[in-house]
């Protein structure tokens, strides 16, 4: 499963079904063109929990070139202007609380959130970082002991 590429973009707020369904139907128009080198790429996406948007590459078919990867930053950047959204801030945590909640904060409260207990090592965090779709399954949605963000704060580079 490594050979399908993944790209996850995380949005700054949580989108509204209107735009979700927006979002849907711009992302079928962009995959059903998405070429690299002249090749159409086999490609899917979804969009989780109205914050995550994810798309796909099966790489054994065609490669996702440089080109046709700019092409899909470039569309990403072009729907974050017309939603007012931002799916480029990489100063942004989502994780879900005892209840089931999705909640969205910004990094540097992250030591704060620990402290008050509101995060504990067992509260799962979502890592946006993901590069393949084995990654994506195994390390998408992690506890918060077993995140890059726990070695963050562990290191001092997170205040608390």
């Amino acid at each position: 499963m490594d050979h399908i590429r993944v790209w996850v973009y995380q949005a700054n707020r949580k989108l509204t079904n209107d735009e979700v369904q927006f979002l849907e139907q711009e992302l079928k128009l962009f995959i059903d063109q998405w070429k690299a080198h002249g090749q159409d790429l086999q490609a899917g996406f979804e969009i989780l929990h109205n914050s995550f948007v994810v798309l796909k590459v099966d790489q054994q078919k065609a490669q996702a070139s440089g080109c046709s990867v700019d092409a899909s930053v470039n569309f990403m950047k072009d729907l974050q202007a017309r939603l007012g959204v931002d799916f480029f801030d990489r100063q942004m945590v989502n994780y879900e609380d005892a209840n089931g909640t999705l909640n969205l904060i910004k990094l540097d409260e992250l030591g704060t959130k620990v402290d008050a207990g509101e995060i504990t090592d067992d509260t799962f965090i979502f890592n946006p970082l993901v590069q393949n779709l084995s990654e994506y399954q195994s390390q998408f949605k992690i506890p918060f002991r077993d995140s890059w963000h726990k070695n963050l704060l562990k290191q001092g580079m997170i205040p608390t």
